[in-house]
């Protein structure tokens, strides 16, 4: 007959008898612990010390002179400027102030042109259908929204360009011109239409424009025949090229997003 042998499975931890092996071995734990410590004391104290020293590296690759050309006459403007009453750096307790004023009026009459969007487009690969889109820096009331419908409009309708408009304050049709400090009818045909029956004139919003590349550097205009117009409600446009439109931006701005 076979004998059976059972075996005892105690699992549990016998916390008495934990500590009293960890009690009666302290002088070893306690002289290992204070061996290990003067080690690694000693080695961060006794060990050779390096500066804390980085590098840091910037890289600046050459540019092109012909960059910075547009910007000579602007230069040339600020510090150079000696004109009676054109002061635009003014003597202020010893500080030289620039005059904002002039320095706006300045900077928007040097960049009105589009020789620089030549420059840049002719530096890039674009298709027959490719079309750019040109936002005005003076243009606080953009919607991307309208930038987005517009170019569906302008490839629905096939054109090759396409600039936001606008419509007037008062109906141009109704003008009046100075003619010897007496006032007259820019256009007499209009003289007794009402200005409700009167033709729409839109002018230009500044807001954005879009063009078909490839159209654009060959003819190098702007308002080509087939040109769209895109509609923006002047509430949410304004152009700006004088500070009283700028005061006037900032206005419609504040009015449209506390709405």
């Amino acid at each position: 007959m076979r004998k059976k042998y059972y075996i005892r499975n105690n699992s549990e931890i016998n916390l008495r008898e934990l500590f009293k092996m960890f009690w009666n071995k302290k002088i070893k734990i306690t002289s290992i612990a204070l061996i290990s410590f003067l080690i690694i004391f000693s080695y961060d104290n006794y060990k050779p010390k390096k500066p804390n020293i980085f590098n840091n590296t910037l890289v600046i690759n050459p540019t092109k002179e012909n960059e910075f050309l547009d910007l000579i006459s602007i230069y040339n403007y600020i510090y150079k400027s000696k004109s009676e009453g054109n002061f635009i750096v003014r003597e202020q307790k010893n500080t030289k102030v620039l005059d904002r004023f002039i320095v706006l009026d300045r900077f928007i009459e040097e960049f009105s042109d589009y020789d620089e969007l030549i420059t840049v487009l002719k530096k890039n690969e674009y298709s027959s259908e490719d079309y750019v889109c040109c936002i005005y820096a003076t243009a606080p009331l953009i919607n991307y929204t309208d930038i987005k419908k517009s170019l569906l409009k302008l490839k629905v309708k096939k054109c090759l360009a396409c600039h936001t408009v606008t419509d007037y304050d008062f109906p141009v049709a109704r003008s009046l011109i100075f003619s010897k400090s007496l006032v007259q009818f820019k256009y007499k045909k209009f003289k007794n239409t009402p200005s409700q029956k009167t033709p729409k004139i839109v002018h230009d919003a500044g807001q954005f424009f879009w063009l078909k590349v490839n159209s654009f550097l060959k003819s190098k205009n702007l308002f080509p025949k087939k040109t769209l117009g895109y509609y923006i409600n002047r509430d949410i446009s304004q152009d700006i090229d004088t500070m009283s439109d700028w005061n006037l931006a900032l206005y419609k701005y504040k009015k449209n997003n506390d709405a």
